[in-house]
């Protein structure tokens, strides 16, 4: 954020006000202190007495937190707790109805988001310069890639009830010819990038199952690998991830295969796969690679020359200065500014 080139230390005179709050770290007390179980619905409302009575009531008053937007380190189903109800797990940040204004980046929104928009988990990829950034798609782009499909991630569940998940190692197992597994059960990937990145630079598909959640960080590891991603369901990723990949788009770069057909219909990907003609194939892969640059985070500090190109962050800014924009524009026109929740603000024009 401090590297945007259109920052103001006057609030008074911006369009919009990022509050750099750690709401991820300030969440570890009330999720592993156990003194602290049963408080987690005072999770951010020291930054709502903080923002609203004693920093600069004015500033936020004006749009009633319209303006402002800060960022989650995690999906938001773990932030939206009922204030009022005792949880299981996660706190009830998104919950706090004094937080309903605020645009929220999260790693993953909830089906009926209100206030957060998805942006993407953070590969293991940060060019530090052009130069960099350049030669990584250049190998993408030129890797051959003999392997048809490739899924890496954990062990199939062993709770014995159908799941995509299972399917796909079953069907992997009879066509290793085809397919190729890359175990990451125990959290052996995290920071182990090779594991999976050097077979994904040989795969010309990568599936990306639902897993304990919609998404899979694995999305963009194959992004930036020129590898096309396949989705079982739209909630991992078509009603995700807007201001990065838009939703107008998906047929140019990925596949969609129900799991219900994989899972009961007995249907085999590996024969979806193989029916799309050669020629679509590199037309996706190269669809992938446009998309790439903006789905991965740059260095802090990086060269001007890759600055100029729109990274993570600098989609997330402008989708969210877009959405401040109309919502502050509804409000200065007496207008409802929640009405424009969910009104496909990621197909906007530049």
């Amino acid at each position: 954020m401090l590297e945007y080139p259109c920052l103001t230390s006057d609030p008074v005179a911006a369009d919009a006000i990022f509050v750099p709050y750690y709401t991820g770290l300030a969440a570890l007390p009330f999720l592993y202190s156990p003194a602290q179980w049963n408080f987690s619905a005072l999770h951010g409302r020291d930054l709502a007495k903080w923002l609203i009575r004693r920093d600069r009531p004015a500033i936020w008053s004006r749009f009633g937190g319209h303006d402002h937007f800060l960022a989650v380190a995690g999906s938001a189903s773990d932030f939206d707790n009922d204030p009022a109800q005792t949880p299981l797990w996660g706190t009830a940040f998104l919950g706090l109805p004094e937080f309903y204004n605020v645009t929220v980046f999260t790693l993953e929104s909830r089906a009926w988001s209100l206030q957060e928009h998805a942006v993407p988990p953070p590969t293991s990829f940060h060019p530090a310069n052009l130069a960099r950034l350049d030669a990584w798609l250049a190998r993408a782009r030129r890797s051959r890639r003999p392997t048809l499909m490739l899924f890496a991630g954990g062990a199939a569940p062993g709770s014995g009830r159908p799941n995509v998940v299972s399917s796909i190692h079953a069907e992997c197992e009879l066509r290793r010819d085809l397919c190729e597994l890359v175990d990451c059960s125990g959290g052996v990937c995290i920071h182990d990038p090779a594991r999976f990145m050097r077979p994904m630079l040989r795969a010309r598909f990568c599936l990306q199952p639902p897993g304990e959640t919609p998404t899979r960080r694995s999305t963009f590891d194959g992004i930036l690998a020129g590898c096309i991603p396949v989705f079982f369901e739209e909630a991992s990723a078509a009603s995700q991830f807007g201001w990065h990949l838009p939703r107008r788009r998906y047929d140019e770069f990925s596949v969609l295969i129900p799991k219900e057909e994989v899972m009961f219909g007995g249907q085999r990907i590996a024969d979806v796969l193989e029916a799309i003609p050669p020629a679509r194939v590199r037309r996706m892969r190269e669809a992938v690679l446009e998309l790439a640059p903006g789905v991965m985070y740059r260095r802090h500090g990086s060269s001007a020359a890759l600055r100029a190109r729109k990274d993570a962050i600098d989609l997330a800014i402008e989708g969210a200065l877009r959405r401040i924009q109309r919502r502050v524009q509804a409000i200065q026109q007496a207008k409802d500014a929640l009405l424009l929740v969910g009104d496909n603000e990621e197909e906007w024009d530049e």
